[in-house]
């Protein structure tokens, strides 16, 4: 039975479209690789939560310091600087890589 040119080329389609045992292997990988993303969002959001009560320990017991933003309060308590402005809140803390973070 021979078949025509146009059934063959769907097949090879079909056949092209099946994953291959290859990319199979790769799968776990990239399983992984979602995991610790899904982590680092949870710490974020962690971290997030945290971010409020920062603020509001460092306003209440920091002492007050030098702003170069103006009309705002700077306060610092324990390394950590908060400037805040009628427009917004600056949060600075130096972190384990000895890196400024804002």
């Amino acid at each position: 039975m021979a078949i025509s040119r146009r059934k063959f080329m769907k097949l090879m389609g079909g056949i092209a479209s099946l994953p291959v045992i290859g990319q199979l292997g790769s799968a776990p990988k990239k399983v992984s690789a979602v995991k610790k993303g899904i982590e680092s969002v949870e710490k974020m959001t962690e971290a997030q939560s945290i971010l409020p009560d920062l603020i509001s320990v460092v306003m209440k017991k920091g002492k007050e310091i030098d702003s170069s933003i103006p009309n705002a309060v700077a306060k610092e308590y324990k390394g950590v600087r908060v400037y805040e402005s009628p427009n917004e809140i600056n949060v600075e803390f130096r972190t384990h890589r000895k890196s400024s973070f804002c």
